[in-house]
């Protein structure tokens, strides 16, 4: 069984390694490419896209083969083909969305509009959380359900998407995650999910020779988009205890990392009065760049924090202690926020919000005092707070190996006692 496993990595991988050729080659000639805008976008030259429909096809072809020719992996796959149909569907839906929006660009609520038909494809399939089990206590969601599934797998498509942002991240993170969900799979003994999971984790290998910084092909949405669906669909297939009943610190904590750069994402651009699909160079791997000065160092110190997360999942589901991925996730969290790489401004303007929408509450007699010393030590920093990346100074640094680097001007005024939250 691993001997047929580890072929079945290689044939993905070798399959995706060839579509990524030829349809980097295609991309080139029709036009589908990324274009450098001198200010968020900041590689050299044009570089193509379409590195998602190579790993969805290569992933389609695998699997494809697995189906028809006989095997010893064939029954376990056409027991779950209903699920497996619905993944596939649900997948060449993504694809087609994130295709239309690399080449001529969609607003952002037709971009979710086509995130919701591929989800709901998945949710009338039958894929949903009935129950969470956490700590040993199982806990209904009745008509919670939908909402709660839908919630999952669209924070999934996003959380990827936002993350894809320099060189090989989103597909080192995708590989990385696939991978820990196989292996989540064969601990609660959900098989044919094992096997889908390594077929989608070789053909994201076999792209990331492409992607891998320097890269010659992106992603692309379609790309992102088709990791984020596929790992979050396969996280709540891979963790159910029982019918509907997923073990929910499994999958969060394999999920750490993204879902703490989307959730500050859009805290950070909502409370400074933007659209959160206004893009900023804020993100978690933009901050690391200018700490780390390289993509690849970016990538190294990701894939060690998700690497852990992910190990730490695994333990609490192999030793049955849901604590073990709880403490790990948060302190890893911890450390970026006290250490002030990623997280400490977001804090920050939620702490003012808080701030504000508590002197609403309280009579202005009262708080008059306090408000005229809050006007002298609060606003000005907050009003630099609310200056993000896209009105920031840039300069510019060259990286061996990757786009380059963005050196941010701090948000923190001098004189301020706090330190500052974009290291140098």
């Amino acid at each position: 069984m691993r001997v047929a496993s580890l072929i079945i990595v290689l044939a993905a991988c070798v399959v995706s390694l060839v579509l990524t050729a030829l349809i980097r080659a295609v991309a080139v000639r029709i036009g589908l490419t990324d274009h450098p805008d001198g200010r968020r976008k900041l590689h050299v030259a044009a570089m193509p896209l379409g590195g998602g429909v190579a790993i969805f096809l290569a992933t389609v072809g695998v699997l494809g083969f697995l189906l028809i020719v006989p095997n010893a992996f064939r029954s376990l796959l056409w027991q779950q083909w209903s699920d497996l149909r619905a993944l596939l569907l649900a997948g060449a839906v993504i694809v087609i969305v994130g295709l239309i929006d690399d080449y001529i660009g969609l607003r952002g609520y037709q971009k979710l509009a086509g995130q919701l038909a591929a989800v709901s494809i998945l949710i009338f399939s039958g894929l949903l959380v009935h129950q969470i089990g956490i700590f040993g206590q199982s806990i209904e969601l009745g008509y919670l359900a939908v909402p709660f599934t839908l919630f999952w797998l669209l924070g999934a498509v996003n959380a990827l998407n936002l993350l894809d942002g320099i060189d090989g991240l989103a597909t080192m993170l995708g590989m990385i995650l696939v991978g820990t969900i196989a292996a989540l799979a064969v601990l609660v003994g959900h098989y044919e999910v094992a096997i889908v999971a390594i077929v989608f984790a070789g053909s994201l290998t076999g792209f990331m020779r492409f992607n891998f910084p320097p890269a010659t092909i992106f992603l692309g949405d379609a790309g992102s988009m088709l990791i984020g669906l596929t790992v979050g669909a396969l996280a709540i297939q891979g963790s159910l205890k029982g019918p509907g009943t997923v073990l929910l610190a499994a999958p969060l904590a394999v999920w750490a990392i993204p879902i703490f750069d989307s959730t500050a994402a859009i805290l950070r651009r909502k409370l400074a009065g933007h659209s959160i699909y206004t893009a900023d160079r804020g993100h978690l791997h933009h901050r690391l760049l200018n700490l780390l000065g390289s993509n690849r160092k970016v990538l190294a110190c990701l894939a060690a924090c998700c690497a852990i997360t992910s190990v730490a999942a695994l333990l609490s589901v192999f030793l049955k202690n849901d604590l073990i991925a709880l403490l790990t996730c948060s302190a890893v969290v911890i450390v970026f926020i006290a250490t002030g790489v990623f997280g400490r401004t977001e804090l920050l303007l939620l702490g003012n919000q808080l701030r504000r929408v508590s002197r609403s509450l309280v009579p202005p007699s009262a708080s008059k005092q306090a408000a005229v010393h809050q006007s002298k030590t609060i606003e000005p920093f907050e009003m630099q707070l609310l200056a993000l990346s896209e009105e920031e100074k840039q300069a510019p640094v060259p990286v061996t190996g990757g786009e380059p680097a963005v050196i941010t001007a701090s948000h923190v005024p001098t004189g301020s006692s706090i330190s500052q939250t974009h290291p140098r």
